[in-house]
């Protein structure tokens, strides 16, 4: 069985899903000649955790694209040529379709918006995660990242262009299936666990959503190109959704620790109540002065950020959008811990040493 483990962590819905898996593995092909052999959805408790075999990501995929570098030097700076136009006319598609969206539309015309939103997800993927991971995979590496500093500044320009590109994603998706609830009466989280398929189902044939299917699904379901297998977030029911798809399964434990380690990004030192958000939803609900403890941040996260004392990631390597917000502002900033959001709780008081990297939990 092939080890998996959660790359990063998202508040997407389902029909994101499917965009982001087709980008992963069709997307990719289509754009480098390689992908993932697939990614995992874990979907519970209202967020995402992005899986996929570490082998793959962190070491087969960053070889293949460090060698297309070294066998074309100028294939990267090529590449975002052509990147260049296509964010361009996304941007474009998403604040037509949002505007489409919020005046009156038919049921055909919200279809097509969603083909397209796949069709240009599954374009963008592949060059915006090589933009992405580039920087993250040599930033600590001294060597490379001289060898390949032409590469990261070019990654970094593109990655600050396409900050948006998925937020905004979200943004149409969640205002199509807001107009499928109010067509529906069916409540926006229960619309949040609705495929694609079914999407389309009742958009185009008018097939009636399955109330008590989605139901089902709002606890917790595993999505990859299997379909859907749904769990119940016991141990016992993971372990056969993932090994029932050629997956190890890690059990969760509970992780009782004083101190959190992970990369400063500024340095710093505060102490102040900690404030856990898992989804865009939740943003303002920090109250000034909390230290923000996120999996990542992202554009939507500023004024959050503002009324922070301190920032404390899961994810993210020196360039990401936490890191370079920190620095601009002056605040504290812990990148990379891993397992922040798993072990901090709402209400904890803690300490974020930014100096030293450390998150100490005081009471």
């Amino acid at each position: 069985m092939l080890k998996i483990e959660t790359i990063i962590k998202r508040d997407n819905s389902l029909i994101d899903a499917r965009a982001w898996r087709q980008g992963y593995t069709s997307g990719l092909k289509k754009w480098l000649g390689w992908s993932y052999s697939d990614t995992l959805f874990y979907i519970h408790d209202g967020y995402t955790e992005i899986m996929r075999p570490p082998q793959e990501h962190a070491v087969e995929f960053k070889e293949f694209l460090l060698k297309r570098i070294d066998d074309d030097p100028n294939w990267l700076k090529k590449e975002t040529e052509a990147f260049d136009s296509l964010i361009q006319e996304i941007n474009v598609f998403y604040k037509d379709s949002v505007k489409m969206i919020e005046k009156r539309v038919d049921k055909e015309s919200l279809a097509k918006i969603y083909e397209k939103y796949l069709e240009y997800i599954t374009l963008a993927m592949g060059p915006f995660i090589a933009m992405y991971w580039i920087p993250n995979w040599l930033e600590n590496d001294p060597v490379k990242k001289d060898k390949y500093k032409n590469e990261i500044e070019t990654a970094l320009l593109y990655r600050k262009k396409t900050e948006n590109l998925f937020p905004d994603g979200a943004i149409l998706t969640d205002k199509i299936l807001s107009k499928v609830s109010g067509q529906t009466q069916i409540e926006q989280k229960l619309m949040r666990v609705l495929s694609g398929e079914e999407l389309i189902d009742y958009l185009r044939n008018n097939k009636n959503i399955n109330l008590s299917e989605l139901e089902k699904r709002v606890i917790g379901f595993v999505y990859s190109k299997e379909g859907i297998v749904l769990t119940d977030n016991t141990e016992q029911s993971l372990k056969n959704a993932f090994e029932g798809l050629g997956y190890e399964y890690t059990p969760k434990v509970s992780i009782e620790m004083k101190e959190i380690r992970g990369q400063s990004a500024c340095k710093g030192n505060t102490k102040g109540k900690g404030r856990v958000i898992m989804s865009k939803k939740d943003i303002g609900l920090l109250e000034q002065g909390e230290i923000l403890v996120t999996s990542m941040t992202t554009p939507e996260y500023l004024p959050a950020m503002q009324k922070s004392s301190a920032f404390v990631t899961d994810e993210g390597g020196i360039t990401c959008h936490a890191a370079i917000v920190a620095r601009e502002l002056g605040k504290p900033c812990i990148i990379g811990t891993k397992n922040a959001t798993q072990i901090l709780k709402n209400g904890d008081m803690v300490e974020v040493d930014a100096d030293t990297g450390i998150v100490r939990i005081l009471k």
